[in-house]
């Protein structure tokens, strides 16, 4: 079983206690983007962890050295696919779909709307964690927690 944290938008901003408490238990962190400095992916690669992470569009400098646009990866046979997204929120799950079209894909996550996003589709599930750290576009912060097991995929939102 593989327990993993999903974050995006973190922005430079101090984690909160819950979620760094569930940084230092879980197997994996994937990160959706805007990170925004570098010490601040220091931090997360101190939890000793296995870090997917992607840039975002507010990532800049060695962030764009460290970071690549789009990733895929593998986690318990599962396929993920894994980018921060831009412009617009609205449909920007459709254009991040776009971006992975040649990919065989089963969880899509993204970031960049600051908003939680479910979308089952097609057996394939598409997330975007919120944000853990700013509510821009939310009414509320969110991460996700999300546990392999078995090739089963369970999940749930944390409101912080």
């Amino acid at each position: 079983m593989k327990n993993i944290v999903i974050i995006s938008d973190t922005h430079n901003k101090n984690l909160p206690q819950k979620l760094q408490k569930e940084l230092t238990q879980c197997d994996i962190i994937i990160h959706a983007g805007d990170i925004t400095s570098v010490n601040y992916y220091d931090n997360l690669v101190s939890y000793n962890k296995t870090i997917h992470a992607v840039q975002g569009n507010m990532d800049r400098g060695k962030l764009e050295d460290i970071l690549p646009v789009k990733k895929t990866f593998i986690i318990e046979n599962k396929k993920f696919a894994l980018m921060h997204g831009w412009g617009s929120p609205k449909n920007l799950s459709k254009k991040v779909e776009r971006e992975f079209q040649n990919y065989d894909w089963d969880i899509l996550i993204f970031g960049h709307t600051h908003s939680p996003t479910e979308i089952k589709k097609n057996n394939k599930l598409i997330l975007n964690p919120g944000s853990p750290t700013e509510k821009r576009f939310a009414k509320k912060n969110t991460y996700i927690k999300l546990k392999i097991k078995k090739n089963c995929i369970n999940y749930q939102f944390i409101e912080i």
